[in-house]
């Protein structure tokens, strides 16, 4: 960053002036591509364009099914009761079980919890990474599919 004159992350919003098309790694296939356009910022075809923070966002975290997970694995949490959660998942809801296991990696560090403390069964259709991150002692079982299946397949 500091070698292209930028200081922040923010700085390099939108910055897409400051990529350089490699000519050494064209093919047959892509010789004749044109990405001008592609690498043309934004605030050059429309002047005025905001490229950073155009308005403020809410993820809605509050809503995220990893809540349910980790308000009713408390018993699990605090006295490593086992637990049974049943839900029904969607494809937004992502990155299943990564909240839960923070809080049972920063209360039981890389240990976890026994085998199958905390088990989850779910019905539908899961979203991206969902278990990718599993604290051992947490099962998910799913009925239904997943995105990055490979993912999911090694976490039960």
């Amino acid at each position: 960053m500091a070698k292209l004159g930028l200081r922040t992350i923010n700085e390099m919003v939108g910055r897409s002036d400051m990529l350089k098309v490699d000519d050494s790694l064209r093919t047959l296939k892509t010789r004749h591509l044109d990405l001008s356009e592609i690498l043309r910022p934004a605030w050059q075809m429309r002047p005025g364009a905001a490229t950073y923070r155009v308005r403020q966002q809410d993820h809605m975290l509050y809503t995220r099914l990893d809540n349910k997970f980790t308000d009713e694995s408390e018993p699990a949490l605090t006295k490593g009761l086992p637990v049974r959660i049943e839900c029904d998942v969607v494809n937004t809801d992502r990155a299943l079980g990564t909240t839960l296991s923070y809080r049972v990696s920063k209360l039981y560090g890389e240990e976890g919890l026994p085998k199958d403390t905390i088990h989850i069964n779910m019905k539908g259709s899961a979203g991206q990474s969902c278990g990718a991150f599993l604290a051992p002692g947490i099962t998910i079982e799913l009925e239904g599919d997943a995105n990055e299946n490979d993912k999911f397949a090694n976490r039960k």
